[in-house]
């Protein structure tokens, strides 16, 4: 029991060294010897961990995936309207992205990386291996285009104008270019949500 612990405690050391160096420098600043020293072990324990250093990034990334997953759905109720479930899902995203800039600045390195057009490209397939957790943003999308609730475009566009926006929104508070306060989150939100619903004149008679 005691190893097994061991095993678990530099795995998860290695994972938040990674993260964190990921996080500051960029993947090419966190070679594999740089990610050991910060985790205190061997670079011989990250391959015994993970296969290679993209191995180690996808579980991170799957990780993080799931703790804002699971933020995501707070206070969430399915049975709300299309509207209000976007805007509860976008805005708990959003505070927990400012209040996680460690976690913040990955995401950023990650989807602007070659590892995150292959997660999405995934997403969009349905057969990555490296696609554990769903976004829950994607099942309500399905549902408002199928219901005429939304304006007709791609995924990854509905995708940019509902996240694009908030991803540069944080970087600029967090860079304290923007106030961050209930106000400005939920201003930003609504106008996410404007660019893709439909007008009147969008929707099918």
């Amino acid at each position: 029991m005691q190893k097994a612990n061991k095993k678990s405690d530099k795995k998860t050391a290695i994972i938040k060294a990674a993260l964190d160096l990921i996080a500051e420098n960029g993947f090419q600043g966190a070679p594999t010897s740089k990610i050991a020293d910060r985790a205190g072990v061997g670079v011989g324990s990250i391959y015994r961990h993970f296969k290679d250093k993209q191995d180690l990034i996808h579980e991170i990334f799957n990780d993080l995936a799931k703790k804002i997953n699971t933020e995501m759905l707070r206070g969430y109720d399915p049975e709300s309207s299309i509207r209000e479930q976007y805007i509860r899902i976008a805005t708990n995203t959003f505070h927990y992205l400012v209040k996680h800039p460690r976690i913040y600045a990955f995401a950023e390195q990650y989807f602007n990386s070659p590892f995150g057009v292959q997660h999405r490209l995934g997403m969009m397939l349905g057969h990555s291996e490296t696609v554990r957790h769903k976004n829950p943003l994607l099942t309500i999308f399905k549902q408002a285009a199928n219901e005429h609730i939304i304006k007709e475009f791609p995924q990854p566009v509905i995708t940019a104008l509902t996240f694009g926006p908030i991803v540069f929104a944080v970087r600029d508070i967090l860079n304290g270019l923007i106030e961050y306060t209930d106000d400005v989150v939920a201003g930003i939100v609504e106008a996410c949500w404007d660019a893709i619903k439909r007008d009147d004149m969008y929707k099918t008679i």
